[in-house]
């Protein structure tokens, strides 16, 4: 899929979004591999931090991708709406597993990382 690359950098695991055409917006496949990711990489402790960025100086992610729903949709196809939220659901669900600061670069990007507080209740 060349709209998202996910790939290991040492300790660190790196998702950049790869949509700047279309403002990075979300289809269900980009979901479906952020969240096949997250999965893999929930419960193991060598991964350092998580890096989610974007390839554009204009947006790092405008959403979902409306204009497929809406074609799809007014196409009588239902399934890939359906599919689409589904994923995003779950994939919302799956990102307070670790807690997370977020680095903003000045170029529209966010990146994520986990942030450990000392209050946790961690060693």
């Amino acid at each position: 899929m060349n709209d998202i690359s996910i790939r290991q950098i040492a300790r660190a695991r790196h998702i950049a979004l790869q949509r700047p055409e279309a403002l990075n917006a979300m289809t269900a496949d980009m979901c479906s591999a952020i969240e096949r990711a997250l999965l893999t990489w929930r419960d193991r402790n060598d991964i350092g931090l998580v890096i989610i960025d974007a390839e554009s100086d204009r947006a790092f992610r405008s959403g979902g991708d409306i204009s497929e729903l809406y074609k799809t949709g007014s196409q009588g196809d239902y399934a890939y709406g359906q599919a689409f939220w589904a994923t995003e659901y779950r994939l919302n669900a799956l990102t307070p597993y670790r807690f997370h600061a977020g680095v903003y670069d000045g170029q529209g990007r966010w990146n994520f990382l986990p942030w450990q507080p000392p209050y946790c209740g961690r060693n």
